[in-house]
């Protein structure tokens, strides 16, 4: 955003965003153009990496990008009278604990942006950060209420998200059919009815809600029927993919993580333990949360297939 409020990238840009981007060059000031936009002044920051020196939120480099950034999201807002959402992603893939004290808790300018700002965040970090973070909201991204809470391990009951998936696979079939009848798509005509929703509800459930499971569990399937010359993906197909998929998420899985599971399994109320272990496996993708009034946590159902031994 800098980049193009320096007068880099509104060339590039049509229409109203930019018509904004070259207002926003034109109204900057020359001092702050040049310490957002020289090249020499972004090598010197060492974004992101290690060794790069502290700087503030008063420093005055900061402020010039600060304002920088301010002046285009008030300009795009203006030219289409609609709020800018802005979307950052890859800071949950900060580690470092003092990093992340530096960027959620001593400084204010992400929180100060004059539009709403989405940002992923670091799970294990936040659990510690969390009552010091002043400028956000925080909020858990749960997965997709595919079990029913009061018999998560009963695959014969499922919960609401399943729906979601029905609806993705049956607008995936609608797109690929009609990108077929507009002569698109070089393939062969798709069956009437290959994924059966007696299949999709079953990898639905088994994926846990996750939206990547899932998909990775259809193409899987899809193969399998591939290779047998079917046009129709059977119980018996799904059976090999959710035993890869298992042996998969099963992989070097220990006693402890174990245990921990079956406990949060025999909680009536599923709550996250207090265990540093339990924040590890969330990050694993081995236990997950499901929204409700308040989180409540569950093993990935492909684990209680057979390695916690309560499959249903």
């Amino acid at each position: 955003m800098t980049v193009v409020a320096g007068g880099a990238g509104g060339a590039a840009l049509a229409g109203p965003v930019g018509a904004a981007a070259g207002k926003v060059a034109a109204d900057v000031a020359v001092g702050t153009v040049k310490a957002v936009a020289d090249a020499t002044q972004w090598r010197s920051w060492k974004l992101g990496l290690r060794g790069g020196r502290d700087r503030d939120d008063q420093d005055g480099e900061v402020r010039a990008v600060f304002h920088a950034v301010n002046q285009l999201i008030d300009r795009l807002q203006t030219a289409y009278s609609k709020r800018v959402l802005l979307v950052i992603d890859g800071p949950d893939r900060i580690t470092d604990g003092e990093r992340a004290e530096a960027l959620f808790v001593n400084s204010s300018l992400l929180g100060t942006l004059p539009c709403d700002v989405l940002m992923t965040a670091p799970l294990a970090l936040m659990r510690h950060l969390g009552t010091r973070v002043e400028p956000f909201k925080l909020r858990d991204l749960s997965n997709l209420p595919v079990l029913d809470r009061a018999e998560p391990n009963n695959p014969n009951k499922l919960g609401p998200g399943v729906a979601f998936f029905r609806e993705l696979v049956t607008r995936r079939l609608e797109y690929i059919r009609a990108e077929i009848s507009r002569g698109t798509l070089d393939t062969m005509a798709v069956p009437a009815d290959p994924l059966p929703t007696p299949i999709v509800d079953r990898l639905a459930y088994r994926s846990g809600g996750l939206v990547r499971d899932f998909v990775t569990m259809i193409r899987a399937a899809a193969i399998e029927a591939q290779l047998d010359g079917r046009a129709q993906v059977d119980e018996a197909m799904v059976d090999v993919v959710l035993r890869e998929r298992r042996q998969s998420r099963e992989f070097y899985m220990d006693s402890k993580q174990i245990a921990l599971l079956e406990a949060v399994m025999a909680d009536p109320l599923h709550t996250l333990p207090g265990d540093p272990l339990a924040i590890e496996l969330l990050l694993q993708k081995r236990l997950l949360a499901y929204p409700n009034d308040t989180p409540w946590y569950y093993p990935h159902p492909l684990l209680t297939l057979a390695l916690l031994g309560r499959s249903g």
